[in-house]
């Protein structure tokens, strides 16, 4: 029997006889209803959701393991000393979020591995919900199989949700769409985007540190600025969607979605959108509403120029609505069409005229950027019992100062003081009971009235100082090295700090802390 009645409707009491063993992946849009979507899947087979195993909070926050549906238990198994997942890197979920077939990106290749490979090991058909890999689906598809379902959702609905959360004090989804925006296109745009709308990279080993960066660059730009940003992400994602996905919808279904669950069934699928009741009306400023066409123009034409040969794709089969479906179908036009009066859409910003650009843009040149650095919070190669933090992400008290080395463009804490003086302390940290080790790499020169004596000192605090988890530890140093203190969490312990001293002056280049392992009992 089939997961659908005869009147196309799921039927979650139906049984069939072959049974599926192939991962499903849903690549959903922020704000989409994807998590509907994930809890009104009817599937024969056993299975464990997972939900958006790409979330930077899968780093270093153990809270984020308490998902619906058992998450918590399926990720026991890969959680780490540092309260991470085995294999998690946090730039998965915004760096290189546009991925050919053919590329390479081993670590999360190896994640994605990771999860499969566990569910399996249950007996379990993996379910992988997310909404960071709508521009990845080639890739995945071509080294894990698999059903892709993308789902989408009108873009000025979605820019009105975005706007909505952030006038209510959640900024994350316009913050997010900054960051990707800066990480994926600000580097391989050409000239003529960037007039529009240019974004600095700004990368940290604690993902805090980046997203409060580019909360700060959300909340400078203005609403039109904002608009572009997220039409340009819109259309490079939607067109990955429709093209590369098995099938892509869009919420509500109404009457197709017996047309959807026809196509599913194949694969021991369907989706209930019986229940589904779409969004609450949001009662929005809508006096940049007139403004909506132009930037949408000016953001596809940008786009089209960046790739070109969009009118030679294929989309597959999609259920979206007459405005979506509008959207889409002007991707695979052929004709750039820039709207006359642009510097009006962009508050009065003095920029040469688009028709004038429009008869050279192709000309325009590609942006040629340096790689950037970017700073892990575990690096490629690291084992996973080690978490990284970088001298952009520490508290600096007063006469600290962080620069940028010239040398190689990493940044570099510098202090100097006659006497004793903190140079740098934090970022705290939430770790699970254990022993571990902190470890500093600097460089230091004696200073002071007792040039025989240690001159850096490094202690670890826990609680905002409740907890003393060293004593001061001291070092003699001249020249550069790496220094290092073990210490115990008999508990969870919350706030976790490290705290570097010195005597003289110091250059602090990286930092990091490694789970140590447990004692094995001698003589069992």
């Amino acid at each position: 029997m089939d997961l659908v009645n005869d009147e196309g409707r799921p039927d979650a009491s139906a049984t069939h006889d072959v049974l599926h063993d192939e991962p499903i992946f849903i690549h959903a849009a922020f704000r989409s209803s994807s998590t509907y979507v994930l809890d009104h899947l009817i599937i024969q087979e056993n299975v464990v959701k997972i939900y958006e195993p790409l979330h930077e909070g899968f780093g270093n926050i153990p809270q984020l393991l308490q998902r619906p549906n058992q998450q918590g238990d399926f990720f026991s198994a890969l959680e780490l000393p540092m309260g991470g997942v085995k294999g998690f890197r946090k730039a998965f979920g915004t760096e290189r979020m546009f991925l050919g077939p053919d590329d390479d990106h081993p670590p999360l290749q190896n994640y994605i591995d990771i999860l499969l490979e566990e569910a399996k090991s249950r007996g379990l058909r993996p379910v992988i919900k997310e909404v960071r890999t709508q521009g990845r689906i080639s890739w995945l598809r071509k080294r894990f199989g698999g059903v892709h379902i993308g789902l989408i959702r009108d873009p000025r609905s979605q820019f009105r949700s975005y706007r909505w959360n952030a006038r209510h004090g959640n900024w994350y989804f316009l913050a997010q769409v900054c960051q990707v925006y800066a990480f994926n296109i600000v580097p391989i745009a050409r000239a003529l985007t960037l007039k529009f709308v240019d974004i600095p990279i700004f990368s940290n080993a604690m993902y805090a540190e980046e997203h409060n960066f580019y909360e700060r660059v959300a909340k400078s730009l203005s609403t039109a600025e904002l608009y572009f940003i997220f039409m340009y992400v819109w259309f490079w994602s939607t067109l990955n969607c429709v093209v590369q996905a098995d099938v892509s919808f869009e919420l509500p279904l109404g009457q197709r979605e017996a047309d959807l669950n026809g196509l599913l069934k194949q694969h021991g699928v369907a989706v209930d959108t019986s229940r589904f009741r779409g969004s609450l009306a949001i009662d929005e400023d809508l006096a940049y509403s007139d403004m909506l066409p132009d930037i949408e123009k000016i953001a596809l034409g940008c786009f089209k120029l960046d790739f070109g040969g969009l009118s030679a794709l294929a989309p597959s089969t999609y259920y979206l609505s007459p405005s979506t479906q509008a959207y889409i179908d002007a991707l695979f036009l052929p004709d750039l069409s820039f709207p006359v009066e642009s510097s009006r859409v962009f508050n009065g910003k003095v920029l040469k005229s688009l028709l004038l650009l429009e008869a050279n843009a192709r000309s325009l040149p590609l942006r040629s950027l340096a790689p950037y650095i970017s700073y892990g919070h575990r690096n490629e190669n690291d084992p996973d019992n080690l978490l990284r933090f970088s001298p952009s992400s520490v508290y600096l008290p007063q006469g600290s100062l962080l620069e940028m080395s010239p040398s190689d463009g990493y940044s570099v804490v510098r202090f100097v003081s006659e006497s004793e003086g903190l140079v740098c302390y934090g970022p705290h940290f939430d770790l699970p009971a254990g022993s571990y080790e902190v470890f500093f790499d600097v460089r230091a020169e004696k200073g002071g009235r007792a040039p025989l004596e240690p001159n850096v000192f490094i202690n670890v605090i826990a609680q905002r100082g409740l907890v003393n988890l060293t004593p001061k530890m001291a070092f003699d140093i001249t020249g550069r090295r790496e220094i290092s203190v073990v210490f115990e969490c008999t508990i969870p312990q919350a706030l976790v700090e490290p705290r570097l001293s010195v005597i003289g002056s110091v250059e602090v280049y990286g930092m990091y802390i490694v789970a140590k392992p447990a004692a094995s009992s001698v003589g069992a």
